[in-house]
């Protein structure tokens, strides 16, 4: 996957963000590179994410994928696979999967990873302004 450049040689040390003190030149290359690719790094970045979440249980069975059997897949094969099968999913979809987490499922069900909070203001202001008015 394409990293930014390093900052300018220039940039002050004490900086609190020195990737935003590339020079003009490098951080138009950095952007030209990435756009000119974006299809392939899409496809980096989501064969990333399958493989990160393999043992989730909406890639196994919702999507019906196996990441585990894919193991010797090629990440093209493995990408194509996923945009093949996954369905596009509604919130609906997913109420009842994030229901189970708010509810404190801690088993991988949308993630690999443990999800450990929420940010609740949309979701209280959805709540308030269509379900309660």
């Amino acid at each position: 996957m394409p990293q930014a450049p390093p900052p300018s040689p220039s940039a002050h040390p004490a900086s609190p963000s020195p990737s935003l003190l590339l020079s003009p030149s490098s951080a138009l290359a950095f952007i030209h590179d990435i756009t000119s690719r974006a299809d392939l790094i899409q496809s980096e970045v989501l064969h990333s994410i399958l493989r990160r979440n393999s043992a989730a249980e909406y890639l196994r069975h919702v999507v019906g994928l196996s990441l585990d059997s894919n193991a010797s897949s090629s990440a093209e094969t493995l990408v194509n696979t996923y945009k093949r099968l996954a369905p596009l999913a509604t919130y609906e979809d997913l109420q009842p999967f994030i229901r189970r987490i708010a509810d404190g499922d801690k088993s991988p069900i949308l993630s690999s990873y443990p999800i450990t909070e929420f940010f609740t203001r949309y979701i209280h202001t959805y709540i308030h302004t269509y379900i309660y008015m």
